[in-house]
């Protein structure tokens, strides 16, 4: 299934909130096919506590449980040095799983995904959330993030809404 797909993907060493896959690779399209037959790739989204110079920990620890995802130059700017803003979101790309699956999963931190969902700031996220996720919750998630992030999905939707009826 999709969420042991992920949560083998995503080592509890490497602790993350939340994740989020979308898209044809996670949900069937009617009348839509791949090239190589039913090699969609699944996209997600991974949001980890971006507080405290976490982000390069994390991606330390992840390339360490998934060494091959990572290039040489990806590993040495995710975990040596700050190329994280508020707004970036790290996508590693192409990853083939062992089961011949192939993923692409992109890493962003909570006060980001927060913020994108409240005030559309890039649409990167919220837009990406409007559509149908499948959500993984991570070890650390618990009270602290649920209540936020479930008043903060239904503000994006809500605010989709409205949109969409102008």
């Amino acid at each position: 299934s999709l969420q042991s797909l992920l949560r083998g993907h995503l080592k509890d060493s490497s602790p993350y909130i939340t994740a989020f896959a979308y898209g044809s690779g996670v949900f069937k399209q009617k009348c839509r096919k791949s090239e190589k037959g039913n090699d969609k790739m699944i996209d997600y989204l991974v949001v980890i506590d971006d507080s405290e110079g976490r982000m390069p920990r994390w991606h330390s620890h992840n390339c360490k449980e998934n060494p091959s995802d990572y290039s040489f130059l990806g590993k040495l700017m995710t975990t040596r040095m700050n190329i994280f803003s508020d707004r970036s979101v790290y996508y590693v790309p192409d990853v083939r799983m062992k089961d011949g699956k192939r993923i692409k999963y992109g890493v962003l931190g909570w006060n980001q995904l927060i913020g994108d969902l409240f005030t559309w700031d890039s649409l990167f996220l919220a837009g990406r959330l409007h559509k149908p996720t499948v959500r993984l919750e991570g070890s650390s998630f618990n009270e602290e993030y649920s209540r936020p992030l479930s008043i903060a999905m239904e503000f994006n939707y809500d605010s989709a809404l409205r949109t969409a009826l102008l």
